[in-house]
């Protein structure tokens, strides 16, 4: 035989497995069925739709703020954070793995590949270091080098007919050739 019980608000009389459970009541539900709580709710908040709202609101900028707290926290204690960061942006837009970036910073003799200033290991505003930014063509996805903010910045407004320095360097990347020499050197310890 199935339990039933009357609801308060409609008078129906229904089985158990239409009314919500509730620890505070005798028999373990609460006594307005599922469908008469449902309308209670969403006429409570209909009527208390603002409240709500502004709850919201501020529950969501205290989990932003307590966010932004936790990773300034980390910027400011984590010395590799940025690193750890920059290696996995890099690794993801243009599939350069540390080694790789190490090989092709090696490879331009750790300075930028068109104007030649070194790498800088100087501290941005925030306390990381300033990298050489990876270069790469934007119709390809072809990595062409590292080149230093300026430069890399600059790219992208130059005319090639009064750069031939950069347009030297868009016709044959120090990545490419990196990459050339590597095979080169791999035929010639796969002939040995």
């Amino acid at each position: 035989m199935e339990l039933t019980q009357r609801c308060t608000v409609c008078k129906r009389l229904l089985p158990y497995d239409c009314f919500h459970k509730c620890s505070r009541t005798k028999n373990g539900i609460r006594h307005q069925c599922k469908e008469c709580r449902a309308k209670e709710s969403a006429l409570w908040r209909a009527e208390n739709y603002e409240e709500i709202t502004r709850k919201r609101r501020t529950k969501a900028e205290t989990r932003k703020a307590r966010r932004n707290a936790a990773y300034n926290d980390r910027v400011r204690t984590d010395p590799n954070f940025h690193d750890e960061i920059r290696e996995k942006t890099v690794k993801l837009r243009y599939g350069l793995d540390r080694g790789d970036y190490e090989e092709l910073l090696s490879y331009q003799s750790n300075n930028c590949a068109i104007c030649g200033v070194p790498r800088k290991e100087t501290l941005s505003k925030l306390g990381y270091k300033i990298n050489l930014g990876v270069d790469h063509n934007h119709d390809t996805n072809e990595v062409r080098g590292l080149l230093c903010p300026v430069c890399n910045a600059a790219l992208g407004f130059l005319e090639s007919d009064r750069y031939p320095k950069a347009l030297k360097y868009l016709e044959n990347p120090p990545f490419r050739r990196m990459l050339l020499e590597r095979k080169q050197r791999e035929k010639v310890y796969d002939q040995i």
